[in-house]
């Protein structure tokens, strides 16, 4: 709440949040996924953060629907810049593309971000739309 407050009123922005060694955690009220090389990443928040049902689906069942391999771990504030592609997850806003971190900017959505938006829908759905 307190990182929340912190940020300027401006629609679509969003802060990260860094644990206490500066890896990435998460973002306000979304937790954060980024693509290299076709690999998912997303951090391990095994000290601290909060692991999201969405986030969790992803991590657990959906990534390897479409043989997405997913890697769990501590990452640099700095990897988001060599990522290929990035986006939020949460429970009641789904999957968000990320278009601009600092300098670095993405066509959003990406191929494996829209290959888990569709998934996401077939949660809810019902429908099959990949694999």
């Amino acid at each position: 709440m307190l990182a929340a407050q912190e940020l300027p009123q401006t629609p679509g922005i969003q802060g990260l949040l860094l644990d206490s060694k500066g890896n990435l955690l998460e973002a306000i009220h979304h937790n954060l996924f980024f693509v290299k090389n076709r690999v998912l990443m997303t951090p391990r928040m095994s000290e601290s953060g909060v692991k999201g049902v969405l986030r969790r689906l992803i991590v657990e069942s959906l990534a390897a629907t479409c043989s997405i391999p997913v890697r769990e771990d501590d990452f640099p504030l700095e990897a988001l810049a060599q990522a290929d592609e990035v986006f939020l997850t949460n429970a009641l806003r789904g999957i968000w593309p990320v278009k601009q971190f600092q300098e670095k900017h993405w066509q959003a959505p990406g191929a494996i971000t829209m290959q888990l938006q569709s998934l996401v829908e077939e949660v809810f759905t019902g429908v099959r739309t990949c694999g």
